[in-house]
């Protein structure tokens, strides 16, 4: 039974976030393609200390282009055992890309020999006046 419920701690810190959009932050023009919104939504995501969460969308109303931004934040996840940098960065990059995450490049140590990736995610809020 203490298996079962370690496994389910474990297996709760691997699931993806909520797939909810992240906050809306009115972009300083048009965003009309993906191009656009790459080089656009990074600077206007960090006016508000946040980050972009590659999510965007075109609205041709009263606001040119909305970027989807949020707080960058890192998890610990379970990676396996990581002996060298290089196995740590191709169990991290594995690992952390399950969740739709980007590897940090740090890892911690946990019991019983494995190393906990740390896995960089936007999240779904962003401190934003609406």
């Amino acid at each position: 039974m203490l298996r079962f419920a370690f496994l389910a701690v474990v297996l709760a810190a691997v699931v993806p976030p909520s797939t909810a959009a992240a906050s809306d932050v009115i972009a300083n023009g048009p965003i009309a393609n993906v191009e656009q919104a790459a080089s656009v939504c990074p600077a206007t995501c960090a006016a508000h200390q946040c980050g972009w969460s590659g999510g965007w969308r075109a609205d041709f109303g009263a606001n040119p282009g909305v970027c989807d931004c949020g707080i960058v934040r890192t998890r610990f996840v379970p990676g396996g055992y990581t002996p060298t940098q290089a196995e740590a960065e191709r169990v991290c990059t594995e690992t952390c890309g399950l969740n739709g995450d980007a590897w940090s490049g740090k890892v911690a140590s946990a019991p019983g020999g494995y190393d906990m990736c740390g896995c960089t995610y936007v999240s779904e809020y962003c401190p934003v006046k609406k």
